[in-house]
């Protein structure tokens, strides 16, 4: 044999991809060794069996896998190859439906298998009362039966393509390190508390990650990982209407040196019942960063203002060094913005019309002290129904509480709640709280600053810009409401060089929040280390002038 040829006999047949890729396809066959696009193995699971250690398996873009992968072996990545994403789904073809003889236009299949939630051309449909009593467009499980209302006729004659739940995971990384899942559709899972995507882990879990996956339509939550981990990735990933979490981590472990970036998150938490804490991204994150993240109409089945866009800490031990930072926060229908129960640095973030406030930090239970610092976020028309533009409390826990807010511009938060902009509901050890823009609600009730309980440790507030709010007594203190000259008249003598006046601001009503020219809040600032260095004469608010 010539040398050539040896080295055509050894060649990489897929040169694209690494050597040892296995390949899956909806037209492959299991028998097949899976190593060549042009001879793919037919299921994910064979593929993952069968696969080498550290080798990747690929799903051929633009093909459906109706099945659960539970990973074999450490070290594996799952994706996606050819044009587009592949798709694994939790759910099967439902066809065959037949009048039900409900004396409506409701038809029925059987299956033998709880069916938690059907597809409609990709659209999930909404779960009905009962068999005889659906709208248009709903569904019902029972008594081995599915149910279907279709006015417009038989769904098999309109040509319509259900699907109906079957599965609980789509991937099931059953407590494998270094396992990846990138650039795949994940969809349709319906366990009733776990998610498509699964972590999971006796004691600990490494350096998994989850990157550029669009994950949707599921019972529970996208992504969970249900186990301390240290080093994930979680990454340019879409996950959409799920009915509890976006992005769930066990709340009983500590999750260290997350990444957690550049994800959407869009109206997820729509179930009504059996869900806790139905948030975007939520659970025991200690360390790393949650960053560059967009999460929209979180929570709107609604359990009670539990429904977070992002809910971080959970009462873990003191010492966190999370950073909160750059995330936009828009519209949570049953929640805050930013919850925090641990140490974070929260920084930088746009936090608009959250039914439950804008940022709420303050641990629920436990012992350990608790340092949060809030610098140069935006928070407008948040706790429209309670709570406000910043609430700060210690629900449960014996540890101290300290708040830091600095550069921060509130406008028109609590606007359907009594909180006012500024809300402090325990005795701080340290509130500091300087150079914000504080522009509150006209309403005769609306306060800039309440301090609901007495005050026994350092507070410092000064420096702010206040406009708008109650005109004769915009401040509270331990009960009593009172004028800006009393509040300055109290033994922590707050507020000495801060100004009452309009901030000219661009465009409010765009939520442009930046300043014009003329604008009281330019230069009035103090410097403070590490949150506006460089700045020899800082500006009050989220914003410099001109920056």
């Amino acid at each position: 044999m010539s040398h050539l040829a040896r080295r055509r006999r050894h060649a990489n047949p897929n040169p694209l991809f690494p050597v040892g890729t296995v390949f899956v396809a909806a037209n492959g066959n299991n028998s097949n060794n899976g190593l060549s696009q042009l001879l793919p193995k037919l299921t994910l699971s064979n593929a993952d069996a069968a696969a080498a250690v550290g080798a990747s398996v690929l799903g051929r873009g633009g093909d459906t896998f109706r099945e659960t992968v539970t990973c074999a072996v450490n070290s594996r990545t799952f994706g996606s190859y050819g044009s587009g994403m592949m798709r694994s789904s939790g759910a099967d073809i439902a066809t065959g439906w037949a009048p039900a003889g409900l004396g409506t236009n409701t038809y029925s299949i059987a299956f033998a298998s709880p069916v938690r939630l059907l597809l409609v051309n990709g659209v999930l449909a909404v779960l009905g009362a009962s068999s005889s009593t659906l709208a248009n467009g709903q569904f019902f499980y029972g008594s081995s039966t599915l149910y279907y209302r279709s006015d417009a006729g038989n769904p098999d004659t309109l040509g319509l393509v259900t699907e109906a739940g079957q599965r609980d995971y789509c991937i099931n990384q059953n407590s494998k390190d270094s396992i990846s899942v990138v650039g795949i559709i994940a969809e349709a899972s319906q366990h009733t508390s776990n998610s498509a995507i699964y972590f999971q882990g006796i004691g600990h879990v490494t350096g998994w990650t989850v990157s550029q996956c669009i994950v949707r339509n599921c019972y529970s939550s996208a992504l969970l990982c249900h186990a301390a981990s240290n080093g994930c990735t979680v990454t340019f990933n879409q996950f959409l209407n799920c009915g509890q979490h976006g992005f769930w981590f066990d709340t009983a472990d500590a999750q260290e040196n997350v990444s957690i970036l550049h994800n959407t998150l869009d109206g997820c938490g729509w179930r009504t019942t059996g869900v806790n804490f139905p948030s975007g991204i939520i659970g025991g994150m200690h360390s790393g960063e949650v960053a560059f993240n967009s999460v929209n109409a979180q929570g709107a089945g609604g359990s009670g203002a539990h429904a977070h866009a992002i809910y971080a800490g959970q009462d873990l031990p003191g010492g966190s060094t999370l950073l909160i930072h750059d995330n936009s926060c828009i519209g949570t229908l049953d929640g805050t913005g930013i919850k925090t129960t641990n140490d974070a640095f929260i920084y930088n973030n746009v936090l608009g019309t959250n039914h439950g406030g804008g940022i709420n930090p303050g641990q629920n239970s436990g012992t350990g002290n608790c340092t949060v610092i809030a610098y140069r976020n935006v928070l407008y028309t948040n706790a429209t129904s309670s709570g406000a533009g910043i609430d700060v409390k210690n629900a449960g826990s014996t540890g101290t509480l300290t708040f830091k807010g600095y550069h921060n511009t509130l406008f028109s938060n609590s606007v359907g709640g009594s909180g006012g902009e500024v809300l402090i509901e325990s005795n701080l050890a340290v509130c500091d709280f300087r150079n914000n823009i504080v522009y509150a609600t006209s309403t005769a009730s609306s306060k800039y600053f309440t301090f609901s309980v007495a005050q026994t440790g350092t507070v410092t507030i000064d420096k702010n810009v206040y406009f708008h709010g109650d005109a004769s007594t915009p401040f509270k203190y331990n009960g009593t409401q009172m004028s800006l000259t009393t509040w300055r008249a109290q033994a922590f003598t707050p507020d000495v060089h801060s100004v009452v006046g309009d901030p000219l601001f661009v465009s409010a009503g765009t939520n442009n929040y930046r300043l014009s020219s003329g604008s009281p809040a330019i230069n009035l600032g103090d410097v403070i280390a590490g949150i506006n260095d460089g700045v020899s004469q800082p500006d009050a608010g989220a914003f410099e002038f001109g920056a």
